[in-house]
């Protein structure tokens, strides 16, 4: 499914798609284009999507969760047990650089899982609404598209005589090629920073 409509496209574009082919036309242009924002996530689903089942293997006492944010999860079993949210776990959503994570509850506190397997059923994950940088992306990387072919855009630089073309690297390709800023817009929501050299516990 598409990161943008048709709807959001005439918004930031500031035209009117005509119905029939042109329709057709940018929608399929909308579709690749929001496979291309997909393929640079980081294998992040970005739009709100539900997970029927999942199996976590805890790593170093934690769960971590494959896609984020998670914003609800319907039950945990731990060796055919169910366990109770809030008091036998918790989640942390993770997003915007962070990891989403399973964390264990032992007597009000948090704890770490000592078994190798988390099953979990309806796990709620990605954005709703899609954020409106992916979205403004998405319809820049189709209006592009459809402006230019399968032509790159070029850029007019002139200093007194003298101009010079060149490709904008910062428009967006028409071949559907992620420009500097719109990866760096997913790397900022979809990546995991890394871990510091050093980890402080606390006391």
């Amino acid at each position: 499914m598409a990161l943008a409509t048709i709807a959001d496209y005439e918004a930031i574009t500031g035209t009117t798609v005509p119905d029939g082919d042109e329709t057709t036309r940018i929608s399929r242009l909308l579709d690749l284009a929001s496979s291309a924002v997909l393929a640079g996530a980081h294998g992040q689903t970005i739009e709100a999507t539900t997970t029927a089942t999942l199996t976590v293997r805890p790593y170093e006492g934690i769960g971590y969760l494959p896609q984020r944010p998670v914003t609800a999860i319907a039950t945990v079993t731990v060796d055919g047990v169910l366990l109770t949210a809030g008091t036998d776990y918790r989640f942390e959503s993770g997003g915007d650089g962070r990891p989403a994570k399973l964390i264990r509850r032992v007597d009000g506190r948090d704890s770490y899982w000592s078994c190798h397997e988390l099953d979990l059923t309806g796990v709620e994950h990605g954005w709703d609404p899609v954020p409106g940088q992916i979205i403004a992306a998405v319809v820049a990387m189709t209006y592009s598209a459809a402006t230019n072919g399968a032509q790159a855009p070029t850029t007019q630089i002139t200093v007194g005589p003298f101009s010079r073309s060149g490709d904008a690297a910062e428009a967006q390709s028409p071949a559907m090629a992620l420009n500097p800023s719109t990866q760096a817009v997913l790397d900022n929501l979809c990546t995991v920073r890394g871990f510091a050299s050093i980890q402080v516990q606390p006391g």
